[in-house]
Order: structure tokens, then C-alpha cells, then sequence
């Protein structure tokens, strides 16, 4: 049976959220990381941390949840993303940022399916219509060389990118009613 990975992108500057380590915010019962960590592992991925030596709280959730962490160069989302799949080496690759919270069980069964079935080099999805930073890697990126992609959209009740504070109150409205 092959096993299904999933990056966790945690090495971001959080710039709009004045918080590098957003993703370590508290949201109802979950920590924002947590939650996805949570979810991915009732779907049967292995988690891996992709982030910087200066994101500490991240590096302690990741050992003291024994995953592996890939340390990127906090060069940008997309310069980070390639370093982190080629560090791992092996595709298909289920990527997402670890700001993202999702009431939604089956969001990352359903990205799997959708991206590994498409042709494309690099699947992107939107959420709803809007972009949520999840996608599926099926070939492994080389530099100066362009990745053909496809987006696909899903339908997902429940699922929030926490990327400002506008996003935090969202998704606390969301996840603390009743």
C-alpha cells in the first residue's frame, strides 16, 4: 500500500497576522496546527513539518509529535514548498499550510483523490472559490524548469486560511458557535 505523505508548510513570516507562528493559535478546542495534524492522520497520511530553525514552538510540536521536519531556507511559500518536496523525494505529496483549520473530515481524502488522479505536474485547489494553499505535488520540481498544473476547486463547509486577523475572527465565530 502506498503511503500517503502530507507537508505541512509552517515557515511562513506571518507578515498580516504579526505572528510567524500563527499556526500555534488556539481556535475553540484546537490549536490551528493541531487540528490539521488531527485530521490528516485520521485520513492515514505520515505529517511532515516544513519549516525554519526560528519557528521554535513549531520545531517543539513537531518532536514532541515525533514528525519528521524538513528546515527550509524562509525564502518565500513557493521557494520553500520546492525545497521541502525535493528534500523528501518521493511524490505523490499532499502540501498544505499550517494555517489552515477545517471542521470538513474528508477535505485532504478528497484532494488526494482529485490530485493524484489528475495528470498534471502540480494540483492546485481553491476552497469555495477562494485559494487555500493546499495542493498535490505528483512530480518531483527542478530547477528553471516550469511545472504544468491544473486547479480544482472544492466545495468545503468549515474551512478557513487564517491569514489575517479578519480570517481569525471568521473562523473563532465559526468554530465557537453553538
Amino acid at each position: 500500500m502506498l503511503v500517503r505523505t502530507a507537508i505541512l508548510m509552517a515557515g511562513g513570516k506571518g507578515v498580516r497576522m504579526h505572528d510567524p507562528e500563527k499556526c500555534m493559535i488556539r481556535i475553540g478546542k484546537f490549536i490551528i496546527i493541531a487540528n490539521l495534524v488531527e485530521i490528516l492522520s485520521h485520513s492515514g497520511f505520515e505529517i511532515v513539518i516544513a519549516t525554519t530553525s526560528l519557528h521554535r514552538k513549531v520545531c517543539r510540536f513537531a518532536e514532541k509529535n515525533r514528525m519528521d521536519i524538513v528546515y527550509t531556507a524562509g525564502s518565500g511559500y513557493e521557494k520553500d514548498l520546492g525545497e521541502a518536496v525535493v528534500s523528501l523525494g518521493k511524490v505523490p505529496v499532499l502540501v498544505a499550510p499550517c494555517d489552515l483549520i477545517t471542521g470538513d473530515r474528508g477535505l485532504f481524502e478528497e484532494v488526494w483523490e482529485a490530485g493524484t488522479r489528475s495528470g498534471a505536474g502540480v494540483v492546485t485547489f481553491t476552497l469555495n472559490g477562494d485559494l487555500s494553499g493546499i495542493s498535490v505535488m505528483n512530480r518531483l520540481p527542478q530547477m528553471g524548469i516550469p511545472m504544468d498544473f491544473e486547479t480544482i476547486d472544492i466545495r468545503s463547509g468549515g474551512s478557513f486560511n487564517v491569514n489575517t486577523p479578519a480570517d481569525l475572527e471568521r473562523a473563532r465565530s465559526y468554530f465557537l458557535m453553538p
